[in-house]
């Protein structure tokens, strides 16, 4: 009789350690306050590129205003497709209101990709960004299009930020 009154408490103690609550704390969030807490940042291009003329010394190659909203952005890369014929791109270098972001530019097969060395934040206000690079190639009219998807811009967690007004596309003439 003892050892069937001691197996019956070791049973409820073991019970009683395995048993997993999962009670929910009265100031538990959901999603959407979450959301309402820290809304995605939405970026809003300007549509104000201009077409214009590049000689062979760096030039601003793509330009446009953009304004953010709601939260602070990142900005981390941007693809920008190239229809031209011959081209040379190199010395990339991005400019934000005018302060010089380090970035890392590649061009090929019709592509310049410009990742930033840092994310740049991007506190909620107005913004004027330029893409300088060196241009080479004969003489002719070429192409620049921003598209929807080739804007790396992102909140705080990495998540996309929500971006309006983008394709944007500018016409550049290389002068001789």
């Amino acid at each position: 009789m003892k050892g069937n009154i001691i197996a019956v408490i070791t049973l409820a103690v073991v019970l009683a350690a395995c048993r997993k609550d999962t009670d929910v704390p009265m100031n538990a969030a959901s999603a959407s306050d979450v959301q309402m807490i820290n809304p995605t940042p939405v970026v809003t291009f300007g549509n104000n590129v201009l077409s214009h003329a590049v000689s062979t010394f760096t030039d601003v190659v793509f330009s446009d205003s953009f304004y953010v909203s709601q939260n602070q952005a990142y900005c981390q890369a941007m693809k920008i497709d190239v229809k031209g014929i011959r081209l040379r791109f190199s010395n990339y270098s991005i400019y934000v209101n005018g302060v010089r972001s380090n970035v890392t530019g590649t061009y090929e097969n019709g592509l310049i990709t410009i990742v930033l060395n840092r994310r740049k934040p991007l506190p909620v206000g107005a913004y004027y960004f330029e893409l300088r690079a060196k241009v080479g190639g004969p003489a002719q009219e070429f192409t620049l299009k921003l598209q929807q998807g080739n804007a790396l811009i992102t909140d705080k967690y990495g998540f996309n930020a929500n971006i309006i007004g983008l394709p944007l596309q500018a016409s550049v003439q290389i002068q001789k």
